[in-house]
């Protein structure tokens, strides 16, 4: 750390975050990082958004030709990395570090996950891709040892098509998987051999047209028109009204570069507001803004899962690649429930490899 060397990319062993804590100067155990401001930079190294106030600090570094600012300790003075104003967050801010330069101090938690619950697009999935094998078959694992509960804005149609379809025929479901399609509108689960609804929050008829004329003038303000090939741009499933601004079958790389920022959807919501004062508004997936009767969210879900469970909201742990201020899971967060952020599905997949192997090493004991 004193020589400053910079550690081969891609190899750090915090590259990808993998538990909540807070990571530490691995010299003087000076805490540097919350795991909160960590993301994925692509870069190969791990990559955090903003240091604990008064943690490090800056200096001007002119080495091998270049400008930049290096980070240190501000305890001990040890060499930790860079700082680059290229950042993806609000703060503009990438920092830049060396994992050999921390020590991940990991949150304490009771105990392990009595359920876990998951959003489905980003997390379990990419976007409306069918899940792959791997995950279907960690899932079939942990369903041995805990519920799961999987709540997104898909339709229930689009559960079984990106899905449940995946899993083995003869799975039993029973008392294991929850799924809650239309952010939580509804609740279908396995009984008796089949999926049943468990309930429904319905739009009357009235709110629904009052929602579709809203997101029409939403569409002709902001210019957005509809493609054949990608399909409609407005879907109404009955508890839920969604706008999909390049329409549901857009192929996922237009999709992601759409609105990368949600900066169109954030002005679309601020418009659509006035005009539907008495409904939830969220900014969903890729593209989307989602559309429910007020008070139906994710949260009201997760609150849901937990009530049938009757455990404590510590208890469960949600996963989701949106928990960040404006993402479509940060309500979740914001209503007390333990949460991760991932930053897509191989993520989710690293980590829930991890809950299975803690699993099953509780379950010799």
């Amino acid at each position: 750390m004193k020589e400053k060397f910079t550690e081969p990319p891609f190899s750090g062993k915090y590259l990808h975050k993998t538990t909540d804590g807070t990571y530490k100067c691995v010299a003087c155990d000076n805490p540097i990082f919350s795991s909160d401001a960590q993301f994925d930079s692509g870069t190969g190294w791990p990559s955090f958004d903003q240091a604990i106030p008064g943690a490090v600090k800056e200096i001007p570094d002119s080495d091998y030709g270049m400008n930049r600012v290096e980070i240190v300790c501000a305890k001990c003075g040890s060499h930790l990395g860079h700082v680059f104003n290229d950042g993806p967050t609000k703060t503009g801010k990438r920092y830049c570090i060396n994992s050999v330069c921390l020590n991940l101090e990991e949150k304490k938690q009771d105990g392990l996950p009595k359920a876990l619950a998951f959003d489905l697009d980003g997390t379990l999935a990419s976007s409306k891709y069918r899940i792959e094998d791997d995950m279907v078959n960690v899932l079939c694992k942990i369903l041995a040892h805990v519920p799961i509960a999987v709540v997104s804005g898909a339709s229930r149609e689009q559960f079984n098509e990106q899905f449940l379809k995946y899993f083995p025929k003869d799975f039993d479901f029973t008392s294991k998987l929850y799924i809650f399609p239309q952010n939580g509108a509804e609740l279908i689960e396995y009984k008796n051999g089949s999926w049943v609804v468990d309930y429904e929050n319905s739009l009357d008829k009235r709110n629904e047209k009052e929602i579709v004329s809203a997101l029409n003038l939403a569409l002709k303000k902001f210019d957005l028109k509809e493609n054949r090939d990608y399909g409609s741009l407005i879907e109404s499933r009955g508890d839920q009204v969604t706008l999909s601004a390049l329409g549901q079958k857009a192929p996922l790389e237009l999709k992601q570069k759409w609105d990368p920022d949600q900066a169109i959807r954030i002005k679309m919501k601020a418009f659509l507001e006035p005009l539907l004062p008495d409904d939830e508004i969220r900014i969903g997936g890729a593209t989307s803004i989602d559309i429910t009767k007020r008070g139906i969210h994710k949260a009201y879900a997760m609150s849901y899962f937990i009530k049938m469970l009757n455990i404590p909201k510590n208890d469960l742990l949600y996963i989701g690649d949106a928990l960040f201020p404006g993402g479509n899971d940060e309500i979740v967060k914001k209503n007390g429930f333990v949460c991760q952020q991932v930053d897509n599905p191989q993520h989710t997949l690293i980590i829930l490899r991890d809950i299975l192997q803690k699993y099953e090493e509780a379950s010799r004991k």
